[in-house]
């Protein structure tokens, strides 16, 4: 237990342990002197405010009995009194007003050995400071200000998604998809363009045609589907614009009547002038012809010459005659 003093004094709230009841002190503050009251139920602490004078006080003080102390201690002289013998309470500065004798006791300090700390005056609300308050108001107004200048900027930009998105994803797979297509295209209508440019530009170079024609007969009897070969003895020739060219070999085939017309290429009839090689052998395979075309035409080895007129006779066969 402890005594709870009041300083006559200074009006200082002490708590001094109850085994130092009776005991001459000083108080840690003022230094005034005085006697250690005895604890709590016995006679109370003299008191400034009760209207008691100091000399009264002290005589009608009963002396108590001090508890024994643990150890044999002998009294302090009044310069050697120990404050740290005291728990004092509140006062930490000097204007601090004390609680009282009639005020309530403190709250006890809490776990950890730290004191709660009052106000001054007892438990007052604790005010901000003007400045904080004028701060805070500042902040908030001006927070408000560029919140309604964004909505007002926000408000006069233009609005990017008015207008109609497209998406164009999906046609660029498209394309890429078709590209082989498209490229393909576009080489088919090139070739055509140049086949078109070959066959209507410039002429083929063509060396002189004339027209042979001739007959083919087996003892007096045609002989139907032989193919008729006049090859040009020299290969080389020269064209009617005067190039230099190579000749190619004129065909003609036999019909029901033995009959046949020689062609340079297809649909340019005619056979170039001079010396040819003839050749002849069935169009379809045929023993029968075979056996009755003599082994040099079949060889190559009957030569003839293509002449301006008169072809036709030089190219009519009769082979099998007496």
């Amino acid at each position: 237990m402890t005594i709870r003093y009041e300083c006559e004094e200074c009006g200082s709230v002490l708590k001094i342990k109850d085994e130092l009841a009776g005991t001459n002190g000083k108080c840690p503050k003022c230094k005034h002197k005085f006697v250690v009251p005895p604890p709590e139920g016995d006679a109370p602490a003299p008191s400034s405010k009760s209207g008691i004078s100091k000399k009264s006080a002290a005589a009608s003080k009963p002396a108590a009995t001090p508890k024994p102390a643990a150890k044999s201690a002998k009294p302090k002289d009044d310069d050697d009194f120990d404050p740290a013998d005291f728990l004092m309470e509140g006062n930490d500065g000097p204007n601090r007003p004390s609680a009282g004798l009639g005020a309530p006791e403190p709250p006890k300090p809490t776990p950890g050995g730290r004191k709660p700390i009052s106000p001054p005056g007892g438990a007052a609300k604790i005010q901000r400071p003007a400045e904080a308050t004028d701060a805070s108001a500042n902040a908030h107004e001006l927070l408000s200000k560029n919140a309604a200048e964004s909505r007002a900027k926000a408000s006069q930009m233009p609005d990017e998604n008015t207008g109609p998105k497209y998406d164009f994803s999906a046609v660029r797979q498209q394309l890429i998809d078709l590209l082989p297509y498209v490229g393909g295209g576009i080489a088919l209508v090139v070739l055509a363009f140049w086949m078109a440019n070959y066959l209507m530009g410039d002429p083929l170079p063509l060396p002189e045609l004339v027209e042979a024609t001739g007959s083919v007969m087996h003892d007096g009897k045609a002989m139907s589907g032989v193919k008729v070969i006049l090859s040009p003895v020299t290969a080389e020739g020269e064209s009617t614009s005067g190039k230099q060219i190579t000749l190619r070999s004129a065909t003609g085939v036999t019909d029901e009547n033995g009959f046949f017309r020689l062609e340079y290429m297809p649909g340019v009839m005619g056979c170039p002038l001079g010396k040819v090689k003839v050749f002849m052998e069935p169009v379809m395979p045929s023993k029968t012809l075979s056996d009755q075309i003599p082994p040099k035409y079949q060889t190559g080895g009957a030569i003839v010459e293509i002449k301006e007129t008169g072809n036709t006779d030089t190219l009519s066969f009769n082979f099998g005659a007496n």
